[in-house]
């Protein structure tokens, strides 16, 4: 597992879903070059949807004695298939309703989240949900005022080094949360519009077209 829990972005079913799919689907990724990796990501998507996704992660924890656990940083809530996606979420809740540690989870499949929490389903206190949309053109106060509501903290990515407020992101040196000493993904913030991640790198220019 690692510091991660991630799943196949192919069997995440996104690349019609989401506007950045030209730019994240692409002959380099892990997913397509490294093997061991890909051969995880598939075992993930499986344990995901299984009765025994809670059993065998908390087991994982407690080996690795991680106190905290990103969820999605490849994949996500699997579109297109409703039942499936909210088994997904059902485990995902219970499995942090039934630890100790803290999460974070990073999705845009937003239909489904609002599907499983109109359903009576509550954020547990443990995991902090991050919303990810295009940019913040398309948050609109009411938008907003819903997602504070249900203690949803939304994300995008920039371009502007200016707008991010993610130190990681932004550092010369310090590329990691973990050498920033930054846990600001894993905490709910209501003082703040969004989480904003600056890109940089060889897939910017993507990133750039993507966004036309």
């Amino acid at each position: 597992m690692g510091f991660t829990l991630d799943v196949s972005r192919q069997k995440s079913n996104c690349i019609e879903s989401c506007f950045a799919s030209e730019w994240c689907y692409n002959e380099f990724g892990q997913e397509k070059i490294n093997h061991k990796y890909q051969l995880k990501l598939n075992r993930n998507s499986k344990l995901i949807s299984s009765e025994r996704f809670v059993k065998v992660v908390r087991r994982e924890l407690f080996r690795l004695n991680h106190p905290q656990l990103r969820i999605f940083s490849d994949g996500d809530i699997v579109y297109n298939n409703s039942d499936l996606a909210q088994i997904q979420l059902s485990n995902i809740f219970a499995l942090c309703n039934s630890s100790d540690s803290k999460f974070w989870m990073t999705t845009r499949n937003q239909n489904e989240l609002f599907k499983f929490l109109s359903m009576g389903n509550k954020k547990p206190d443990n995991l902090n949900i991050l919303l990810s949309v295009k940019d913040k053109s398309v948050i609109s106060p009411g938008f907003l005022n819903y997602c504070k509501s249900l203690k949803i903290q939304l994300s995008y990515i920039t371009s502007k080094k200016s707008e991010s407020n993610c130190i990681a992101s932004t550092s010369k040196n310090k590329k990691s949360c973990h050498e920033n000493f930054c846990n600001d993904c894993i905490t709910y913030d209501d003082n703040i519009i969004a989480r904003v991640w600056f890109i940089h790198g060889r897939g910017k220019s993507k990133f750039l077209e993507s966004l036309k």
